[in-house]
């Protein structure tokens, strides 16, 4: 059967929207404000440890930080590589460097692909050296660094130091840095992968051209990031694109029965395969923050050696509690197929970021299930993966909590849709139980919050009038299996670490510092406060507060509507205690699901009624969306715009 010319057209601008978008901010980008990559460290150090993304470079050491600012010390030789440059006109690298040695003549060589040294006799103090780049047919790029003279610090540190790196940078002579044409074949196959995505999923929509544009631009922007398109990323996008298109082909598959429905659930898994390469993009960037992420990868090694039992400290004043392993269990059958230690950073931010996405879909079922407003849970889908709380733990690192808490989320929402389930509910029940477990086997603070949140949720769908007590049942008996699950296999091992950190809590170690998890009462409640109002944004609190009235005042008793109102108990409940008291567990990471589905049914029902409700459904969803992209580009060293 022909499709009608319109939806032809339509299907073909959804397929080519986001490789036009992209290609475009990334010709518009290079046309104008990249016409040179400016002065930068190497690396970055410290906590941040940025990459660049237009060059790799070897013969330096680990970047170090003086007075905020990054250098890298290289020994006897270095090397700088373009990886991908058009060399079809000059160019020049500039480095900004002094030498080690400053009480004798000291000579920089510096060859270009092997060929013609030049010899620069540096002085002491910083100065700038400029490397010319000539025309060539290869298109790449290799400096090579050699110093007469080095010298080694002594008192313990026994590295040969021939030049520090403060800063290197690349001009193009006619002011212009083209993209080089297989960055141009990878982006236009990252876009396409992505059209593709859409429009299986979604169709002939608007909404599919608005999101295509959207993530091309993202993804173009990506690429023009600090000359990011010069380097090895746009292979990166190109998997992501084509992962993302094979992931949607196959929900678009799963789901064809629903293929006709417009809110149905083929257009949320659309919705979130796209956010999710949005997310999967940001964090393959050179640029992105590191973190705690090489914590993680050294402890997921020492799990790969059979060591399964650990702990880990809270901040000041550290407090020890158990650390639990299954996040680097979850990731052992892929570990040997990644080599570097970034490798594997990308590995677990990987398997956090697609645990997040299940998630995501999670929300979808349960709101669909529960309230019949498909529209509201696609929102509730998207609203879960542009929340900054989510951004935040994975951009600092916090992997194992991030991981632990959507494996929790899954579980809760799987028991939640239980009543559904006419036949096989003993099914749902265990694979709700098994999901809950996970989490609780990935981190000590979703274990602390997950069982008296299963506890209230239990309790609320019992007492609740006309509640289906099979979904109550089911959640109790998910709560039994998992908890005792969890203490026999991990938790039970730790007695003595529950002891020793009761002891520190009873005694008020650290209560005068401010910043102590013992701090005064004011100051833990500011801290609190303005933690909350961050990582999830004025627009998602007051739509959240909005849903919340909406629920209560239509006095429904769906188990969703009834977990809602333990769930936001336990949360407001954690809160207070982190303020009263020294226990403080991450309680924000147990309300992200809880305030996307209030938010997303608030923002829903106000874009279906009068003219002021639709604006300030859209002045919400457009602060949602401000705050999360301006949180995405954070993660990339850049100012947030907007943080309301």
């Amino acid at each position: 059967m022909r499709h009608p010319p319109r939806r032809t057209a339509a299907l073909i601008a959804i397929i080519s929207g986001p490789a036009i978008a992209l290609l475009a901010s990334l010709l518009l980008a290079t046309a104008g404000p990249i016409h040179a990559i400016a002065d930068g460290p190497l690396e970055g150090g410290g906590y941040a440890a940025r990459s660049r993304g237009w060059l790799e470079f070897s013969g330096f050491y680990p970047a170090e930080v003086e007075a905020g600012r990054s250098f890298s010390w290289m020994g006897t030789a270095g090397r700088v590589r373009l990886p991908r440059i058009d060399r079809s006109d000059r160019h020049t690298l500039s480095l900004r460097a002094q030498p080690a040695v400053i009480d004798q003549p000291v000579d920089l060589v510096a060859t270009v692909d092997g060929l013609a040294p030049v010899v620069t006799r540096l002085v002491p103090g910083a100065q700038r050296i400029d490397i010319d780049i000539p025309p060539s047919r290869t298109n790449r790029a290799v400096v090579s660094l050699a110093v007469s003279a080095t010298r080694v610090p002594g008192g313990g540190d026994a590295r040969t130091l021939g030049l520090r790196a403060d800063g290197i940078g690349l001009e193009a002579a006619d002011g212009r840095l083209r993209i080089p044409a297989s960055s141009m074949r990878a982006a236009a196959i990252a876009g396409l992968g992505l059209g593709v995505a859409l429009a299986v999923t979604l169709g002939a929509r608007p909404l599919a051209i608005a999101l295509g544009l959207g993530v091309g631009a993202w993804i173009g922007f990506l690429l023009a990031f600090d000359g990011s398109f010069l380097g090895p990323y746009a292979d990166r996008v190109q998997a992501v694109g084509v992962c993302a298109a094979g992931a949607s082909v196959l929900a678009a598959a799963a789901l064809r029965r629903d293929a006709a429905e417009r809110w149905g659930p083929r257009a949320a898994a659309g919705v979130v395969v796209v956010l999710t390469a949005c997310k999967l993009a940001l964090f393959l960037h050179p640029m992105a923050t590191i973190g705690d992420s090489i914590f993680h990868v050294h402890r997921a090694q020492v799990v790969q050696r059979g060591e399964y039992f650990f702990t880990s400290i809270t901040p000041r004043p550290f407090f020890e509690f158990p650390y639990p392993p299954g996040l680097y269990v979850a990731v052992a059958p892929f570990w040997e197929a990644f080599r570097s230690d970034l490798e594997h950073v990308w590995l677990l931010r990987a398997a956090v970021i697609v645990a997040e996405a299940g998630l995501a879909l999670a929300v979808y079922r349960v709101v669909a299930a529960n309230w019949n407003t498909r529209s509201a849970a696609v929102l509730a889908s998207a609203v879960t993966l542009l929340l900054p709380v989510g951004l935040y733990t994975i951009c600092t690192s916090n992997l194992t909590n991030s991981f632990g808490q959507s494996m929790f989320g899954i579980g809760l929402t799987v028991l939640l849709g239980a009543h559904m389930v006419s036949a096989r509910r003993w099914v749902v029940t265990g694979v709700g139980a098994a999901c809950v477990c996970a989490g609780f086997l990935s981190h000590f603070s979703t274990f602390s919050v997950g069982v008296p949140l299963l506890l209230a949720c239990a309790a609320a769908l019992f007492l609740g009038r006309d509640a289906p007590r099979r979904t109550a049942i089911a959640v109790t008996l998910a709560l039994v299996l998992a908890a005792t699950t969890s203490i026999a296999v991990y938790y039970s091992h730790f007695i003595p670490v529950y002891t020793r950190t009761a002891e520190r809590v009873l005694a008020k170690e650290g209560e005068a510092q401010d910043r102590s998890m013992v701090a005064p009462f004011s100051v833990k409640a500011r801290r609190i406060v303005t933690t909350v109002w961050t990582e999830f944004g004025a627009g998602v609190l007051l739509a959240g507060v909005a849903g919340g009235v909406m629920l209560v005042r239509a006095r429904a008793s769906d188990p969703l509507t009834l977990a809602v109102a333990g769930w936001t108990a336990v949360v407001a409940g954690f809160w207070l205690l982190g303020i009263a008291t020294a226990i403080e567990m991450r309680a924000n990471l147990a309300a992200q699901p809880l305030l996307a589905v209030l938010a997303a049914l608030a923002i829903a029902r106000g874009g279906q009624k009068g003219r002021w409700l639709r604006a300030a459904a859209a002045v919400a969803m457009a602060a949602l969306m401000l705050h999360a992209v301006s949180d995405w580009v954070a993660c990339l060293g850049v100012a947030p715009f907007w943080s309301i």
